[in-house]
């Protein structure tokens, strides 16, 4: 099932639930875990941003490895574009950061709510998507840490190309440590992904199940 289906049927759920027709706190946990879904999509959209920028970040390097050495003022120019680039990276994965709170927070929230609930089958339902949410924020941070890493290296090697005094060894040096920093980053985010989904499909049988407890056709 593909995340719009599901954003939609959440969206019909609560649009078609009146107040106070359910009386314990199941359906409000249905919303907060719906909330989280609605945040996912939000990351979605801020990780496509940054891989736009990572894709314009390489263009702009692939131009400067290849510059010639003499032309100081084009060296300067990309090294400022690429530097720009990379800090935006640093704030959009931040943005990310901050996404990935407001998940943990309502996480939280039913958490909370979970205690009240008497049904020991529903629990075990909610319960299995909490650990898929939050097991999926973990790997999240993990990647971030590696990946705010990566953007460091890729500053100081821009940095150190627009100094007159560096060495080819100096730059081969640091572009060995970038390339150990991608190198984590992509195992990061291998398991980051397979988090991801797993996360999605413990959340879609979830959203199945409840849209077929509230008859939503």
């Amino acid at each position: 099932m593909k995340k719009t289906a599901v954003v939609m049927m959440i969206l019909v759920m609560f649009a078609s639930i009146p107040s106070g027709y359910i009386r314990n706190f199941d359906f409000e946990i249905v919303q907060l875990i719906g909330k989280i879904v609605l945040l996912d999509a939000e990351l979605e959209k801020q990780q496509h941003k940054i891989v736009l920028v990572e894709k314009k970040e390489k263009e702009l390097f692939d131009q400067l490895v290849v510059q010639d050495i003499n032309d100081t003022e084009k060296i300067q120019s990309l090294v400022e574009n690429t530097l720009e680039c990379a800090k935006k990276r640093k704030d959009m994965i931040e943005n990310e950061e901050k996404i990935i709170q407001q998940s943990m927070q309502t996480l939280e929230a039913v958490s909370f709510l979970l205690g009240k609930i008497k049904v020991t089958s529903l629990k075990k339902e909610i319960n299995k998507v909490m650990v898929s949410v939050q097991e999926r924020n973990q790997i999240h941070e993990q990647l971030v840490e590696v990946y705010k890493r990566s953007i460091q290296e890729d500053i100081t090697l821009y940095s150190l190309w627009n100094k007159k005094s560096v060495t080819i060894s100096q730059l081969e040096k640091q572009i060995d440590f970038v390339n150990d920093s991608y190198e984590k980053v992509e195992e990061a985010n291998v398991n980051y992904n397979i988090a991801k989904l797993e996360l999605e499909k413990v959340r879609n049988q979830f959203f199945l199940e409840k849209q077929q407890y509230y008859s939503i056709k």
